[in-house]
């Protein structure tokens, strides 16, 4: 009892002491210079320094005290609120972006107000020519993780929103520049899958690079090619278990095809990417494997849809570019098929998905057989068929013109006369005034 007596006297007398010695301490500490110069201020408006020995000197000399102590409360009240309005500013900027308040993006910005207030306070020219794209740009060229993914952090959230031009017309000219060559490169070596990359940095770096495709030129980068293959290398693994592929296994694939299709939009680096053989294959095994319909059809559209895009841009490229892909696919029985399937496939006329992906396959047939009719109908014997039955089928006119667009450059490409063409040929024979008739009674109507 005495014990337990003496432990609550010893609570009690610390309490005390806290309220009554410790919490005034603290409180005139933070709030030290604002209780002066509120003092100075009374003082200097009050003046009643009473009457001493001396006090013609020490009037002047104690206004110029209360002066300074003054002088500092205000600025002390300033830069109080200077940092208050900070704060606002990060939130202000955070909404304006359309972002995460408490974000990862959000500490970005607050780190770059006060790296710039800071600058700002020992030179104020520091600020020129320095905004938020450039810090984000200095930030990426540093050799830290933490720094190099602040940067690319703030980079996505810019080039994000398609509004601000002006923002990406700057970021593709820095990071275009050849002093920044460093970072394209660190970028690609990003995309890299073998290698134990940062998730979130990986999934960065994809986007940025997808947003400045333009300005990358992977001649400069002899890696780079390898770095985004990788991506696809996950349709040549097969799952430890039998299980389906996980989602960042889908999106993986997705987003090193979605890169390669931007990437090719110019010619020197579609001329490179079709130089890689393998690389091709990589591209195409989504389509020739089936996984649209083998697997799922939802979960795989848009693979197989950026799978066919990939496809589209090489093998429209003129000239030699695209001659690998297109010697690839004609003879491939696996792709063929499968692009026919997708033509035919009810499934893919889903609002949502939109059916892009019939349209990506319907052109990739029609060129192919434009192209390379010979061997297009002798490898696929059964096409002629599918194409006859799509005239009429389809749900979509769209993919009747396409069927039509197909069947005629095999009629006016195919020179041998085999069984091939007198197939061909009968097949024209029994559609032709069919499709006349529909014509005749929509012009009726």
């Amino acid at each position: 009892m005495a014990r337990l007596l003496i432990a609550i006297t010893i609570l009690f007398i610390q309490q005390l002491v806290f309220a009554v010695i410790l919490c005034p301490l603290a409180a005139l500490y933070l709030c030290g210079l604002v209780i002066t110069g509120g003092i100075s201020l009374w003082r200097l408006i009050r003046r009643d320094y009473g009457e001493v020995d001396g006090g013609a000197n020490l009037q002047p000399a104690l206004n110029v005290l209360y002066s300074l102590a003054l002088f500092q409360g205000v600025l002390f009240c300033y830069r109080f609120f200077s940092y208050s309005a900070g704060d606002g500013l990060v939130s202000k900027v955070v909404e304006e972006y359309k972002l995460d308040k408490e974000g990862p993006f959000r500490k970005s910005v607050k780190e770059y107000l006060r790296q710039t207030r800071n600058g700002c306070a020992k030179d104020p020219s520091f600020i020129k020519e320095r905004n938020l794209v450039t810090y984000a740009v200095d930030l990426m060229k540093f050799e830290s993780s933490g720094s190099y993914l602040s940067g690319a952090r703030i980079l996505d959230a810019l080039l994000a929103q398609s509004e601000l031009k002006e923002q990406h017309s700057m970021i593709a000219q820095l990071i275009g520049s050849a002093s920044c060559s460093q970072i394209v490169e660190k970028l690609l070596q990003a995309l890299d899958s073998r290698s134990r990359q940062d998730k979130e940095i990986m999934e960065l770096a994809a986007r940025i690079v997808v947003k400045l495709a333009g300005e990358i030129h992977l001649k400069r980068f002899p890696q780079g090619i390898l770095c985004i293959s990788s991506l696809l290398e996950t349709s040549q693994r097969q799952p430890d278990d039998d299980s389906a592929p996980s989602d960042e296994f889908k999106s993986l694939m997705k987003q090193g095809l979605v890169i390669l299709d931007s990437l090719a939009a110019d010619k020197h680096n579609c001329s490179l990417i079709c130089e890689d053989q393998s690389l091709l294959f990589k591209v195409m095994a989504p389509i020739s494997s089936d996984m649209l319909h083998l697997i799922d059809h939802d979960e795989w559209f848009s693979v197989a849809a950026a799978s066919l895009q990939v496809m589209c841009r090489i093998v429209t490229s003129p000239g030699s570019t695209g001659e690998n892909l297109r010697n690839q696919i004609h003879g491939n029985k696996e792709v063929i098929s499968s692009m026919e399937q997708i033509l035919e496939c009810k499934t893919s006329d889903s609002e949502t998905q939109d059916s892009s992906i019939r349209k990506l396959a319907g052109e990739a047939l029609a060129m192919l057989s434009e192209k390379y009719a010979t061997i297009f109908l002798k490898e696929n014997g059964g096409v002629v068929d599918d194409l006859s039955r799509m005239l009429f089928n389809a749900d979509h006119n769209a993919y009747r013109i396409t069927a039509a667009e197909t069947l005629k450059h095999l009629c006016m490409h195919y020179k041998e006369n085999d069984d091939c063409f007198k197939e061909l040929m009968k097949t024209m024979k029994d559609v032709t005034p069919k499709v006349n008739f529909i014509l005749f009674s929509c012009s009726l109507a």
